[in-house]
């Protein structure tokens, strides 16, 4: 497929795929790894989608809907930790889903 990758196949380090933690009562949150250089690249668009089926996505945007985004985990060696807190309330029929949405612009 054109080099697109599965977000998490057999030859990818699980320490680097996203996570979600399912235990906070009021908030889904979405934690992934990113490094300093992407996440100020002009050239690069780094976004987090949620919605309650698999068609239709909105983008997390801090402090709208009441989404937090926290990165101000420095991990060391270039990167940041991300952590996207969404509101339970914007589950439609008790189903939230979230994706890691990463654009990168080439010159042609």
């Amino acid at each position: 497929m054109g080099g697109r990758r599965r977000p998490t196949d057999g030859s990818d380090d699980a320490g680097n795929a996203p996570t979600f933690a399912d235990s906070n009562a009021t908030h889904f949150i979405f934690t992934f790894k990113r490094r300093d250089a992407a996440g100020t690249d002009a050239n690069t668009d780094i976004a987090v989608e949620y919605g309650s089926n698999l068609s239709g996505w909105a983008e997390a945007v801090h402090g709208t809907d009441g989404v937090t985004i926290d990165d101000s985990t420095d991990l060391g060696g270039g990167f940041h930790q991300v952590n996207v807190s969404i509101p339970r309330t914007l589950a439609t029929g008790g189903k939230l889903f979230a994706r890691l949405k990463v654009t990168v612009t080439t010159a042609p």
